[in-house]
């Protein structure tokens, strides 16, 4: 929480005034103060209309219907649309480098280099993706997002090999 990846979700809007209550009690409490110009609000799902002004530090929180979270682009609709092109582009381009300027590296080395450099850039979006995987709980998850969940599991159980 200390850094920029807060993410708070609530079911309803009172709900999650009282997590920004929260939120700004804990910064007054220890010297923090939230930057309400990089926060947001956003909702998914068919209930949209019932947009009321909430509140963090005594400033108003801005709705949105596209935000982004650990790099990874969102766009709040009925359901939660994702993009995490941005994120392959930098492994796969990172993978590339890696293979280009190894060639006559053994391969323990390279296979390091890759769970150093290009691994991390895979996982760390992980808990936006999450995000995803609620919809996935909550049956709401169309047959494209359903392919490209499946691709990006296969994707990290390939990655989590390279660990091991």
């Amino acid at each position: 929480m200390y850094a920029d990846d807060l993410l708070l979700l609530s079911p309803t809007l009172t709900g999650l005034q009282s997590m920004f209550h929260v939120c700004d009690s804990y910064a007054k409490d220890h010297n923090l103060v939230f930057n309400v110009k990089k926060t947001c609000c956003a909702v998914i799902g068919k209930h949209r209309s019932v947009i009321r002004r909430l509140v963090l530090a005594e400033q108003a929180v801005p709705w949105t219907d596209r935000l982004r979270y650990l790099g990874v682009s969102f766009t709040c609709s009925n359901t939660l649309d994702v993009d995490v092109s941005p994120v392959r582009r930098n492994f796969y381009a990172a993978c590339n480098s890696i293979s280009a300027r190894s060639r006559d590296t053994s391969e323990p080395v390279r296979v390091q280099l890759v769970k150093s450099y290009c691994l991390p850039l895979l996982v760390y979006c992980i808990g936006a993706l999450r995000l995803k995987l609620l919809q996935v709980e909550f049956g709401t998850m169309d047959f494209n997002h359903l392919y490209d969940l499946h691709r990006w599991n296969f994707l990290q159980s390939l990655c989590s090999k390279c660990v091991e």
